[in-house]
C-alpha cells in the first residue's frame, strides 16, 4: 500500500501558495517491493518499468480525514494512522474529485492540486481508475496525500513526486502433449493426448520455477513439476514474467516417457525423448498497455522446428516396429530366396544418434547378396535414393547395416527397404526353422523381427512285393510336374530333360531318400512323383509313379517290386480274375456239350 501524507499539516506549518504540482509516476514490478516509503523527491527504484496507462483520481477528502483526526485521542501519529485509515475506505461518492491525464510512456502524469480545502490544509484520497491491461488491478490499491508538501526550510516543494506501484499481471504458459504410438503394422500412426508426461520451467541463462515461492529461484532437482492432463495439456499458471525474455520447458522422466535407453526385454516400452528444452516461451510487452504476449517454439509432429507461433505442442515417440519378411518360405536346398527388411523412419529421426539393422541368419544358411547387391536394393516408399549411403560390416553370421541419421533426416515417416539373398545349405536339418532375426538397433529402444524358413525331403523303402524284403539297386528319378530333380553337391535344381536329371539308387536296406524340398508353393502342396527307371536284377520295373509330398524324412513310404515271371498282385487283371475266366469258359463248352447230346438222342 502507498501511502504519503505531506507535512506540516494545519496546525504545523504555514500554507504558502494555493496550488502545488503532484507528479505521478507510475511504475510496474515483477514483484512488489516490501519498501513502500514516499519522500516527495525524485527517487530511483531497482527493477521497475514506468507504466503508460494508468489513470488517477484525486478526491477531496478534506474534512473527513480532519474530523477523525481531531475525534482521536492520542499522540499525532495514532491520529494520523486513525484519520489515514479511515478515508481509504470512504464513499467517494459526490466528493470533490480531480482527474489526472493517463500516464504517458514514462510512466508520469502531471497536475496542480490546491493545498487548502475549507481553511484546513487539503487531504486527498487517490485511486487506480484505469489499470492498463498488463497490469494487475488488484494490486493497485488508495493512497492518501496531505498537503503541502514542504522542504527542510518550510518552503512548498516545487514539484511533489509520488510513486504508486503495481505488478504485472499473471501469466500461464500452455502447450499440448502429444503421444505417437504404433499401429497394428508397427509404423507410427496420428498422434494423441498424452498424459502424466512432466516438465520442469526454466527462465533462461536463469533458475528454474517453485511454485512454493512463486519465484524462479529453484535448480533443476528441487524444480516444481508440471504434468499433463487427460486432454494432454501443460500449464504453468499464475507467473509473474519478465519482458523480454525466454522461458524453457525441459521434460524429465516419467511413468510414461524417459530419456533413457530402454532394454530389448522390456515388454512395455516407454515413450522416448532427448531434445530438450521441448517448448521455448518468448515474451515482448507492448510499452502502450504494458500487455505481455508470449509466443512459442517448438517442435511439431514431424519434429520440424516452429517458430513464434501462438500455441506449441510438444510430441512423444514410440520406435516403429522393424518388419523382416521371406518370400519363399519353403524353400529347396539350394534355392535364393529373398529376405525382406523393413523399417519406418521415424518421425524424430533427428533425436536418433544410431539407426542401423543387425540380421543375424542361422548358420544353415549362405549368404549370397554382395555389399553392392544390399546398397542397390535400398529403396525408401519403393524409390531408389541417394545421399544415403549406409556402411556394412559382415562377421559370421552377423550382417550389420549403419545408417546416418543427418543422411534419413529429410525422409522421416517413410519406409526404407533392404533386400537380402540366402540359400539353404545341405546339412540343414529337415522340417526345422532356420531363423533369421532382424534387429533394429537405436539409441532408445532395440527391437527384433525373426522370421524362418524350412525345407523337407522323403524316405522311401524298396522291397519285394511277397517277401517284403529290402531290394538293392533299384533306380528312380524324382519329378516335380514336367521337371526333374538334378542334385549337384547337396543343391537341388530343376531340368528339363530326364536324362539331366539324378539317379536315387536304394542301398542295401532298401532305402532311397531325398532331402532339400520345399513342401509348398504359397499355400499349395507341391506333388512330386517318384518314378522308377531301372529295376533291381530279376525284378520287373514299375511302370506307375509313386506320389507323394515332401515331409521330415521319417515317414518312410514303401514301394514293392515282383520278380520277373510272377504274376502280379497289383495292377492288371491279376491271378483271380484270370482262374475265374477259365472256368467261365469251361463252363459254357460242358454246356453246349449237354445241349449237343440231347439234340443227338433225339
Amino acid at each position: 500500500m502507498l501511502v504519503l501524507v505531506g507535512k506540516p499539516i494545519v496546525g504545523h506549518a504555514t500554507v504558502t501558495g494555493n496550488t502545488q504540482q503532484i507528479t505521478l509516476r507510475k511504475l510496474v514490478f515483477d514483484t512488489l517491493p516490501t519498501e513502500q516509503k514516499n519522500t516527495g523527491d525524485l527517487m530511483e527504484w531497482e527493477n521497475s518499468t514506468p507504466l503508460a496507462g494508468a489513470g488517477f483520481t484525486a478526491y477531496d477528502v478534506t474534512a473527513d480525514y480532519w474530523a477523525v483526526y481531531d475525534q482521536t485521542s492520542g499522540n499525532k501519529d495514532a491520529k494520523e494512522a486513525a484519520a489515514i485509515a479511515a478515508v481509504k475506505n470512504i464513499s467517494t461518492v459526490g466528493k470533490a474529485s480531480v482527474v489526472f491525464p493517463n500516464t504517458n510512456t514514462g510512466g508520469t502524469t502531471t497536475l496542480n492540486l490546491p493545498v487548502v480545502s475549507n481553511n484546513k490544509n487539503a487531504i486527498y484520497l487517490f485511486k487506480e481508475t484505469t489499470t492498463p491491461a498488463g497490469a494487475n488491478a488488484e494490486k493497485s490499491v488508495p493512497f492518501v496525500l496531505g498537503l503541502p508538501v514542504v522542504n527542510a526550510d518550510g518552503t512548498n516543494k516545487s514539484t511533489v513526486y509520488l510513486y504508486p506501484k503495481n505488478e504485472y499481471k499473471p501469466t500461464s504458459l500452455t502447450f499440448k502433449k502429444y503421444g505417437v504410438g504404433l499401429n497394428s503394422t508397427g509404423n507410427m500412426e496420428d498422434p494423441k493426448p498424452l498424459a502424466n508426461a512432466q516438465f520442469i520451467l526454466k527462465e533462461k541463462d536463469g533458475s528454474y520455477y517453485n511454485t512454493t515461492s512463486g519465484k524462479f529461484d529453484a535448480t533443476a532437482e528441487n524444480a516444481s513439476k508440471f504434468t499433463s492432463g487427460s486432454d494432454g495439456s501443460v500449464t504453468a499458471a499464475n507467473l509473474i514474467l519478465k519482458a523480454p525474455s525466454t522461458y524453457e520447458f525441459y521434460e524429465v522422466d516419467s511413468t510414461i516417457a524417459t530419456s533413457a535407453s530402454q532394454s530389448a526385454t522390456e515388454t512395455t516400452e516407454k515413450y522416448h525423448y532427448s531434445k530438450n528444452p521441448v517448448v521455448t516461451a518468448k515474451t515482448v510487452r507492448d510499452p502502450s498497455t504494458s500487455i505481455l504476449s508470449v509466443t512459442y517454439d517448438y517442435y511439431d509432429k514431424a519434429f520440424n522446428k516452429q517458430l513464434d507461433k501462438k500455441s506449441a505442442e510438444a510430441y512423444n515417440y514410440l520406435v516403429p516396429q522393424p518388419k523382416k519378411t521371406v518370400d519363399i518360405p519353403d524353400a529347396d536346398i539350394g534355392q535364393e530366396v529373398t529376405y525382406t527388411l523393413t523399417q519406418q523412419i521415424p518421425l524424430d529421426i533427428q533425436q536418433y544418434t544410431k539407426f542401423g539393422f543387425i540380421d543375424t541368419k542361422s548358420a544353415s544358411l549362405s549368404l549370397g547378396s554382395s555389399d553392392a547387391d544390399i546398397l542397390n536394393s535400398l529403396k525408401i516408399d519403393g524409390n531408389a535414393v541417394t545421399g544415403v549411403s549406409p556402411t556394412i560390416i559382415k562377421a559370421g553370421n552377423m550382417i550389420t547395416i549403419n545408417f546416418s541419421p543427418e543422411q534419413l533426416a529429410s525422409y522421416a515417416g517413410k519406409t526404407i527397404t533392404l533386400n537380402l539373398k540366402m540359400k539353404i545349405l545341405p546339412e540343414a536339418a529337415l522340417s526345422t526353422e532356420l531363423p533369421n532375426t532382424l534387429e533394429f538397433d537405436n539409441n532408445f529402444k532395440i527391437k527384433n523381427s525373426k522370421v524362418a524358413i524350412k525345407t523337407y525331403g522323403k524316405t522311401f523303402n524298396k522291397i519285394d512285393a511277397d517277401t517284403k524284403k529290402p531290394l538293392v539297386g533299384a533306380k528312380f528319378v524324382i519329378k516335380k510336374g514336367d521337371l526333374f530333380l538334378k542334385n549337384t553337391n547337396g543343391e537341388i535344381s530343376w531340368v528339363a530333360s530326364q536324362s539331366d536329371a539324378t539317379i536315387l539308387t536304394s542301398d542295401a536296406n532298401g532305402l532311397i531318400s531325398v532331402k532339400g524340398l520345399a513342401q509348398k508353393n504359397g499355400n499349395t502342396t507341391i506333388n512330386y512323383a517318384l518314378v522308377e527307371t531301372a529295376a533291381p536284377e530279376g525284378y520287373v520295373i514299375s511302370t506307375k509313379s509313386v506320389h507323394f509330398n515332401a515331409d521330415d524324412g521319417t515317414i518312410i513310404l514303401e514301394v514293392a517290386n515282383k520278380l520277373s515271371g510272377s504274376l502280379p498282385i497289383t495292377g492288371g487283371i491279376g491271378l483271380i480274375a484270370f482262374i475265374v475266366s477259365g472256368l467261365a469258359v469251361a463252363g459254357i463248352s460242358f454246356i453246349y456239350y449237354l445241349k449237343r447230346r440231347k439234340e443227338f438222342n433225339n
